[in-house]
């Protein structure tokens, strides 16, 4: 598992993306950087007539979340993964918050709370603090206190409580399941990584193996949920030559 994403859910639903195949990309303007409140694409929920639009700045602070990527500037192929991206985060959302709320669940605020947790969490996987700022302000953000920003890192909290909520609670794990998966893959991946080293054992790594069993398991389960939303929606692209 890539540690580097902002959380488990929005980790799980890049992965998916990535092999899930799109009618629809985007494509730069030759000789112009596009402005970053500029639209990129349109989106309708046929069904509830949900609808809004997607700017150049949403794809931009995708891709600065996600150290090592270019920002300056960000590739097409990048940008056309972060739009399919923030789609599905937008699908995920609306549920996610209306459900959270009438469960009386928010993301915790304060020096302590979820969103500085969630901050910190991120900024152990950047180069160096002041690289991340840089990135940040890239993005339009002007410090790790933008509450825009905070914006953004609440509404990824509410996708991760929907799909633990919804795909990662109802996982039942067996010693059976663990002892399997640590013989049949952990073993031989820790191999091939750290030859020579010693082999840690199927306890010390029980909690790791837990988690990533459950992660592997919903990939699938979370695209076969996001294949069914996404013919709700119609997509309009609007950033063409």
């Amino acid at each position: 598992m890539d540690p580097t994403m902002i959380n488990r859910a929005i980790q799980t639903v890049i992965a998916i993306a990535t092999i899930t195949i799109f009618s629809f990309a985007i494509v730069l303007p030759q000789n112009r950087t596009p402005a970053m409140d500029e639209p990129v694409a349109n989106f309708t929920d046929r069904v509830s007539g949900y609808s809004g639009v997607i700017r150049y700045s949403e794809l931009i602070t995708q891709l600065a979340l996600q150290p090592g990527t270019p920002l300056d500037p960000p590739t097409t192929d990048d940008l056309n993964r972060a739009l399919k991206n923030v789609i599905d985060q937008r699908i995920l959302a609306k549920p996610a918050i209306e459900e959270a709320r009438a469960f009386g669940w928010m993301p915790s605020g304060g020096p302590d709370g979820d969103v500085e947790s969630e901050l910190k969490r991120i900024l152990a996987y950047q180069t160096t603090s002041a690289e991340f700022v840089k990135r940040l302000k890239i993005a339009g953000f002007y410090s790790l206190q933008d509450e825009r920003l905070r914006a953004v890192i609440k509404q990824r909290l509410f996708i991760d409580w929907y799909i633990d909520v919804h795909f990662r609670r109802p996982i039942r794990l067996t010693p059976e399941i663990e002892e399997r998966y640590y013989h049949e893959i952990f073993v031989p991946d820790f191999k091939r990584q750290y030859p020579g080293m010693l082999m840690p054992t199927l306890e010390q790594q029980r909690s790791r193996i837990s988690a990533l069993i459950i992660e592997t398991s919903i990939g699938p389960k979370i695209e076969k949920y996001l294949v069914r939303a996404r013919q709700r929606f119609r997509i309009e692209i609007l950033l063409k030559m």
